[in-house]
């Protein structure tokens, strides 16, 4: 019997063996763009995974370099900024836009104003601060709008604009957060004396901040423990729909 329970246990191990290195090399697929031209690649499971836990390693070494010796929240969001703003550029002449992931818009050191933001986003997030990205719209002007990250840090929210370097700060030299610029429109100038974006006082974008058009998803689906979390949970809304659909036809056998 023994004998018996351990060949059991041997075949079990094996046929689990299998299964992973089966799965492993399931073909999944990734995208990129490349002038705003979008393409597919295919590659094995176990490949993407190895990029994932890769690029989630970098992050997290890249922010731990960059705000180093602080313990600030405001000072580690400004500093974060500030590195994001020195060492990004726009895009050189010449040169392709890559529409990846937002690790390698750090490595290549350049992108638009919008993947600007979205590399302030993703260094933000894995700094510990819910952060997203939020397109601003004035009143009435739906086709007009500004590209900005916004932090929420406890009961405030913070407004960093990447692609046009500016911060904004309150009378006291602290950032300034939402409602206290929604109450003080004049930090807005301030921050950007004579600014015109798209034809319109910059000021004017700024009304979009009451509606708080903000996403805070993907900055998560970056790191491992959310991006599974989320997944999982994908998949058991898919499991469940397909138990109900079949439960459903049965009835209607």
């Amino acid at each position: 019997m023994k004998v018996f329970r351990g060949r059991r246990a041997v075949l079990i191990m094996l046929g689990l063996m299998v299964a992973l290195v089966a799965i492993s090399h399931w073909p999944v697929t990734t995208r990129f763009g490349i002038n705003y031209q979008w393409s597919s690649q295919q590659l094995p499971l176990y490949e993407k995974a190895v990029h994932f836990l890769s690029r989630d390693l970098q992050t997290r070494r890249m922010v731990h370099d960059i705000v180093a010796g602080i313990s600030d929240d405001e000072e580690k969001l400004v500093r974060i900024f500030s590195w994001v703003t020195t060492h990004i550029r726009s895009v050189p002449e010449g040169f392709p836009i890559v529409d990846d992931h937002p690790l390698h818009i750090l490595i290549r050191g350049y992108g638009p104003g919008d993947q600007r933001t979205e590399a302030f986003v993703l260094l933000a997030g894995y700094a510990g601060f819910q952060a997203g990205l939020a397109k601003l719209t004035p009143l009435g002007r739906s086709d007009h709008f500004l590209i900005v990250a916004l932090v929420d840090m406890g009961p405030r929210t913070f407004v960093f604009d990447v692609a046009n370097r500016t911060l904004f700060k309150n009378r006291t030299g602290g950032l300034a957060d939402t409602q206290q610029l929604l109450a003080h429109p004049e930090w807005i100038g301030a921050a950007a004396p004579g600014r015109i974006v798209q034809g319109l006082p910059y000021e004017q974008y700024f009304s979009g901040l009451q509606r708080r058009p903000s996403r805070f998803s993907r900055t998560d689906d970056q790191q491992p423990w959310p991006r599974l979390s989320r997944e999982a949970a994908r998949l058991l809304r898919r499991g469940l729909r397909a138990t109900t659909r079949g439960v459903s036809e049965r009835r209607h056998d």
